[in-house]
């Protein structure tokens, strides 16, 4: 008879794309706020481009707005040889060109000719493959910013708060994005400011259906709960408007205090410290980043479960289109991990 896995004393969480997600694709949010503040010269397809140079192929994906994890669907239309998607939205520069014979979507690759005039697209259309979540968002400007003020400028001479950082970050990758000297000395701090304060709220960022009842489920189990993320203390903001930092046992363990970065098992063993834990069997660590989350838990001594959902994943996620899952303990919704933890502290308490 094999042996009983012990009661899970501890779960860890990983933050964006485990516990929540963006509202809509960071660039678009970016664009949005920046023709608010009064930036005209850049569009969701300019601000994308800064994000992620290289990754629009002109000859598979012109324009776009219904790209990887976007919650704008996009409605095709015939144009001949290629399949055209539009968004409603005036403010974006909105059509995607797909080439001619396939098209990305949910269940895989689909001839053009199989896509109905009309039809709505939802799901993943170019992968992400970027080395972290932060760097993904801004990646010109936040190689320059980690260069010459890395860990969000805390040890800068003289040191840069995190907001002071973020603007900083912020008007880089607007000028990244085609904004003008004038509009930036105009408009670029009313900008970062409307980021900062959307990205702190529930208007930037929105709750997976399940987090507060698997949270509040493994509260009522009296298992200890947290999170472990590489952020600075802002993030904070953004998991109290969320209703999420209230039902964890143990403040969150970030890689500004620690001054460690996940997969780093410093991290970790500081997380599983701050609880009162000690790091093994009966700790898990949840997330969605196979490198940092899984693979530096299992390396730190933890358990670990990798979240995959079905469907599409934001435009943030860290992870290859092709990924080799073998061997790796894969969750498709934050319930399995409250169902295992039941299952594992009722079992063992008889």
């Amino acid at each position: 008879m094999p042996s009983l896995k012990p009661r899970v004393r501890l779960v860890l969480f990983d933050v964006f794309d485990t516990l929540c997600t963006p509202r809509l694709p960071i660039h678009e949010q970016y664009a949005a706020e920046a023709h608010a503040a009064g930036i005209r010269s850049v569009t969701a397809l300019s601000v994308r481009a800064a994000f992620k140079p290289g990754e629009l192929d002109a000859t598979t994906l012109c324009t776009t707005t219904n790209v990887q994890g976007s919650h704008f669907p996009g409605h095709v239309r015939d144009v001949g040889d290629e399949n055209v998607s539009s968004c409603p939205d005036p403010w974006i520069l909105c059509t995607i060109v797909l080439d001619s014979s396939h098209v990305r979507h949910d269940s895989g690759t689909r001839s053009s000719r199989d896509i109905r005039q009309g039809e709505t697209l939802n799901g993943p259309f170019a992968p992400i493959s970027s080395a972290s979540a932060a760097a993904d968002v801004c990646s010109p400007a936040y190689k320059e910013m980690t260069a010459t003020h890395p860990l969000y400028g805390k040890h800068s001479r003289p040191p840069l708060t995190p907001e002071a950082w973020w603007t900083a970050l912020i008007n880089k990758c607007m000028v990244h994005a085609g904004a003008t000297e004038q509009e930036l000395a105009e408009h670029g701090q009313h900008l970062a400011k409307a980021l900062l304060r959307r990205f702190e709220s529930d208007v930037g960022y929105k709750n997976f259906p399940e987090t507060l009842s698997t949270l509040k489920g493994l509260r009522d189990l009296g298992v200890k709960i947290s999170a472990v993320s590489n952020a600075d203390p802002r993030i904070l903001h953004t998991l109290s408007a969320l209703g999420i930092e209230q039902l964890f046992t143990t403040e969150p363990t970030l890689s500004w205090d620690v001054e460690a970065s996940k997969p780093s098992p410093v991290i970790f063993h500081a997380a599983c410290e701050r609880a009162g834990e000690q790091p093994g069997e009966g700790v898990i660590m949840v997330g969605d980043e196979l490198e940092a989350d899984f693979n530096g838990a299992r390396s730190a001594g933890l358990e670990a479960r990798l979240v995959r959902r079905p469907g599409e994943w934001s435009d943030g996620a860290i992870r290859e289109a092709e990924e080799d899952l073998g061997g790796v303990n894969v969750v498709r919704s934050l319930e399995a991990v409250l169902a295992e933890t039941r299952q594992r502290n009722t079992t063992t308490a008889t």
